[in-house]
């Protein structure tokens, strides 16, 4: 399901959706704008969500840890301790990790929308 935090543009997917899909004759390029919308492109939101979950608890162990000085600063309350806290460490590596994963997630939907996208334009070139 698609959130309203959604940066992907849908419009004109749902106008192509709602005029109906037979005004794409070819039936290859049919079927690829169906996967790019209805499968890459959820698959990507659905990740972005999941690691926004973790980004809660995160939020929990950083509040435990670290004093805001100012805007976005923020300085440990007792920084010989944080470099031994495994719970910390842990968290630094699954932070990472999940950055990676949506980073990743994000360049093979860039990438497909890409393809896509020149499957649309060389689609339009053959039918003038």
């Amino acid at each position: 399901m698609r959130s309203e935090e959604t940066v992907l543009s849908y419009v004109g997917y749902e106008s192509m959706r709602n005029a109906g899909f037979d005004i794409v004759r070819n039936n290859e390029l049919k079927k690829e704008i169906i996967q790019l919308f209805e499968l890459t492109y959820d698959r990507s939101q659905d990740r972005n969500n999941r690691v926004g979950q973790v980004f809660v608890e995160v939020q929990k162990i950083k509040h435990a840890r670290f004093m805001r000085k100012s805007g976005f600063r923020f300085a440990p309350f007792d920084y010989d301790s944080l470099i031994e806290d495994k719970e910390y460490l842990s968290w630094l590596h699954s932070i990472k990790n999940n950055r990676e994963w949506v980073n990743s997630t994000f360049k093979e939907s860039l990438e497909e929308t890409l393809r896509v996208t020149q499957l649309i334009k060389d689609e339009l070139n053959e039918s003038q």
